[in-house]
């Protein structure tokens, strides 16, 4: 499916416009506290204006801007196998543990996007996998899910 850059443009920027209009209106709920002493509400609702007020310059250039002619080519399969491994690594993340789904993850990613081939592919995502553990697990202290058959 072929689209414009400026359609594209213009309706990123309406749903950040939208997006953070609804951070503004949630965080304006909570208190705001003072400029010296911050309450839970103010980072939040600075950041929803810079994003809509971001937004809204985004779509005002894309408004004013004229066509430039050049489509951009939407439905790539490495976006879809990406999306998919993205989700079924967070359904398998807290039932099957850590190391089982980022070697798994790694692997497709590895296998199908890079030109390693699937040997190569599996080494690497095992070499990724002990890094991840050792650096999040070991030397941060997090405590990560369990593989169910590993202590």
């Amino acid at each position: 499916m072929r689209v414009e850059v400026r359609k594209i443009e213009l309706a990123l920027a309406v749903a950040f416009l939208i997006l953070g209009v609804l951070i503004a209106m949630a965080s304006a709920r909570m208190p705001m506290g003072t400029p010296s002493l911050p309450g839970p509400g103010f980072l939040p609702l600075i950041l929803g204006a810079l994003i809509a007020g971001t937004a809204a310059l985004i779509g005002v250039r894309s408004l004013r801007a004229r066509d430039s002619g050049e489509p951009v080519q939407f439905g790539h399969v490495y976006i879809a196998v990406t999306v998919a491994a993205l989700i079924a690594a967070g359904l398998a993340f807290e039932r099957i543990g850590f190391v089982p789904t980022v070697a798994a993850f790694m692997f497709v990613m590895l296998a199908i996007i890079s030109p390693l081939g699937w040997w190569r592919s599996a080494v690497a995502a095992a070499v990724v996998t002990v890094a991840c553990y050792l650096f999040f697990g070991v030397v941060l202290g997090i405590r990560l899910p369990p593989m169910p058959f590993w202590p």
